[in-house]
């Protein structure tokens, strides 16, 4: 571990049982609906449904990350009851703190996230945790940053048109504005070694069947913690300000969008990453009904350091998978952490 990397945590959370905030919710959920009823696919209840399993994120943190500098929560002004405010490492961020007043408020995580670079004193390099996202063993900075560079998976990915699902546009657009501002071809012969690194495994054969095509249709995009640099993200705003403005300005998410993965693309068009193969010790799962037991036992006992446990609608008695899993949370982290009263 390096010891002279200062690297931050940030935690994006909103509660969605708070009343002030489901009437506000409620006011612009309905006028973005009449405008435009696209927009209603990412103002669905699971994007925003609460799993009350967050002390588990904390706990986390401080067992297996315990040399974080600092662990910025950003929220719209919420903060759970058991939150320890006083916590040294604990920075408390309302969106108004840092997000442009003429986005707010917002809804969508797009806004939030494409901002993260003018929170106040937060650290160059840092690392951008969804609340779905929990760390199960010891992590070191090296894990996220290697010499500086973020650790990413520079993969090709096929993408086909999906009118019912929003995010496949945004992956969409985002194609669009990477093969505008880059050369496909000019970009891997100039890191060829990155793009066909022997970590990647079984997604190499993705990069070689697709490297005949001259664009980019889309790059793997595993949801896990986003490793970013303030710096990088300022001058990609400078590049991209009229489309991270449009995106901004939305308060729900949009077919229209593009998102905060477009700072990891940019490194990776650029050279600016250290190949790595995330499958190796992370794992990624879309809750249903028919999974719950073997996300237990991967809780539980798996040597995984991280796992994104992502909501969905397929989650039908959410009350008794919800218990489900934060029983087996409980297990694997029973301690209260120091970020609890």
């Amino acid at each position: 571990m390096h010891s002279d990397l200062k690297l931050d945590f940030v935690m994006t959370w909103v509660d969605d049982s708070d009343p002030a905030w489901k009437k506000e919710y409620q006011k612009y959920k309905g006028v973005a609906a009449a405008e435009d009823t696209a927009q209603s696919d990412g103002a669905s209840a699971e994007r925003f449904r609460n799993w009350d399993n967050l002390r588990y994120w904390f706990r986390g943190v401080e067992q297996y990350a315990p040399w974080v500098n600092k662990i910025f929560f950003v929220t719209c002004g919420q903060c759970p009851a058991w939150l320890n405010k006083e916590h040294p490492k604990l920075v408390l961020i309302d969106h108004k703190d840092y997000i442009p007043e003429k986005y707010l408020p917002v809804f969508s995580s797009h806004p939030i996230e494409l901002n993260l670079h003018r929170i106040k004193d937060l650290s160059e390099n840092f690392v951008y945790f969804n609340d779905d996202i929990f760390i199960l063993n010891p992590l070191t900075p090296e894990d996220f940053f290697v010499e500086g560079k973020p650790r990413e998976m520079a993969v090709e990915f096929p993408l086909y048109a999906n009118q019912q699902d929003s995010f496949n546009h945004i992956l969409l657009n985002m194609s669009l504005v990477l093969n505008t501002h880059f050369r496909k071809k000019q970009v891997i012969k100039k890191n060829f070694k990155k793009w066909f690194h022997p970590v990647y495994g079984k997604y190499l054969l993705n990069n070689f069947c697709m490297y005949r095509f001259g664009t980019f249709s889309g790059l793997i995009t595993p949801h896990f913690p986003s490793f970013l640099n303030k710096t990088q993200m300022e001058k990609v705003w400078e590049e991209l300000h009229e489309e991270f403005d449009n995106t901004c300005s939305h308060r729900f998410r949009s077919p229209e969008d593009i998102n905060q993965y477009t700072f990891r693309f940019w490194n990776m068009m650029s050279g600016n990453f250290y190949p790595t193969n995330f499958d190796k010790y992370a794992r990624f799962v879309a809750i249903n009904n028919n999974n719950v037991e073997q996300i237990c036992n991967w809780i539980e006992s798996s040597s995984l350091k991280l796992i994104c446990m992502n909501d969905s609608k397929a989650v039908e008695n959410f009350e008794a998978v919800q218990a489900q899993i934060n029983q087996s949370f409980e297990k694997r982290l029973p301690q209260k952490s120091g970020f609890e009263l």
